[in-house]
């Protein structure tokens, strides 16, 4: 959804409604602030519960068709679904990092620097680099895929005698 820019000065007003100077605020983060900086703070201000940032060394999920990534980028598709590395539409990755320009993690960026779980030509477990958007990312803290994407990760390579029938 996209808001137009008195849409946002509105949330905005209504978020500082008990500052003095909130009227120059409000001017001075709609000008100030980039479309993603504002999109991320309306997010907490409109939020009904808590919002937990991510961290270094989340593991995600993301969609891959939406960074028009070519579709063997990360391995062979029926190969990714065998090795489970491709769920529903869905690539695993762990957050090394936030794509700004500054030295520390900045949770609050809009873009992280990913590992992803894929495959390489010989169809080996291999760690491939790239850069997602928060929005299109959903953290994945418990569960089977979870503890299986996680183990890949640390062990780096898939136990391929699972998979043989």
């Amino acid at each position: 959804m996209q808001l137009d820019n008195d849409s946002i000065k509105i949330l905005l007003r209504r978020s500082l409604k008990d500052f003095p100077n909130r009227n120059n605020v409000v001017d001075y983060l709609s000008k100030c602030l980039s479309t993603q900086d504002l999109a991320h703070y309306i997010r907490l201000i409109v939020a009904d519960e808590k919002i937990r940032l991510f961290r270094k060394n989340d593991l995600v999920k993301f969609i891959p068709s939406n960074y028009k990534i070519d579709g063997n980028k990360y391995g062979a598709k029926d190969k990714l679904l065998d090795f489970l590395l491709y769920r529903k539409e869905y690539l695993y990755g762990i957050i090394t990092d936030s794509d700004d320009y500054g030295s520390d993690f900045n949770p609050h960026y809009y873009k992280m620097q990913l590992n992803v779980a894929g495959l390489d030509p010989h169809n080996k477990f291999k760690i491939h680099k790239t850069t997602v958007e928060t929005i299109h990312m959903i953290l994945v803290s418990t569960g089977p895929q979870h503890d299986y994407i996680t183990r890949l990760f640390e062990t780096k390579k898939i136990d391929e005698d699972r998979f043989k029938t």
